[in-house]
């Protein structure tokens, strides 16, 4: 059985999410797509199916803590390899090979002698583009994109140099500085009788901090017209004699 440590998958550009509940604990045995933990964003909640099969060694997040992509969460003795790395063993194998050395993989392949020029080609091009595309979520680079940062010119702190979130809040952070509102002093509620102040859910606050934004800058306007009804309120006089012989009562909302 090899350890594996379980990390938190791609959220979909979610920023952090709050641990709602660890479903495992050390010891337990777990199979492909079993929930490991449920997590609540703004939106929504989701669980976290475990990628293999095996046994828990260790869990490394409690309930209620922030986390985000690409996280630590579980230890895991995986019982079983992945069926895809298995059918696919011989690329698995080869491919890292060619990233790292280039020149010992030339010499043990001579499938064709004639095909060895063109073999080094596509080699050297995998070997350029792992250097210059570092490894991000796609969150991550469609935040970049959207302000204009060249991702490739961010040094990654991330796991095995991964740009994450917070490298480019680094590094874009005088620009998305602003001022926030001025906070009002909330009232004393104290004078109204015993309270008790109880967390809210990620919803909640997604819902509390829009709904202040929205009394903040949206103009509260009253609108007011002047009709004359003079002649309505005579058609209704003559029609109520009519009506209330049929205990019907007409009031000025029937038109």
């Amino acid at each position: 059985m090899a350890d594996e440590t379980i990390v938190i998958p791609d959220l979909g550009g979610v920023d952090n999410v709050t641990v709602l509940e660890v479903l495992v604990k050390p010891g337990d045995t777990v199979v492909k797509e079993d929930p490991l933990l449920s997590l609540e964003s703004d939106k929504a909640s989701m669980d976290i199916p475990s990628p293999r099969a095996g046994v828990v060694k260790a869990v490394l997040i409690t309930g209620g803590q922030s986390v985000a992509e690409g996280d630590a969460i579980i230890e895991l003795a995986v019982s079983q390899p992945d069926a895809s790395a298995v059918q696919a063993g011989s690329v698995a194998v080869t491919h890292p090979t060619q990233t790292v050395t280039t020149s010992p993989l030339a010499a043990p392949t001579p499938v064709s002698s004639n095909a060895s020029s063109i073999t080094p080609t596509p080699t050297n091009t995998t070997v350029t583009s792992t250097r210059v595309e570092p490894y991000a979520g796609p969150g991550v680079r469609r935040l970049a994109q959207e302000l204009g940062m060249d991702i490739r010119q961010i040094q990654g702190t991330g796991d095995k140099g991964r740009v994450t979130k917070a490298d480019l809040i680094q590094v874009i952070k005088a620009k998305m500085q602003q001022p926030g509102p001025s906070k009002i002093p909330l009232e004393d509620i104290a004078k109204f009788g015993a309270f008790r102040v109880q967390p809210m859910n990620k919803i909640k606050q997604a819902t509390a901090r829009h709904m202040t934004r929205c009394w903040s800058n949206i103009p509260q306007v009253t609108q007011c017209d002047s009709i004359n009804i003079t002649e309505l309120e005579q058609f209704r006089q003559l029609c109520k004699p009519i009506l209330a012989k049929r205990d019907v009562r007409l009031t000025l909302l029937a038109f």
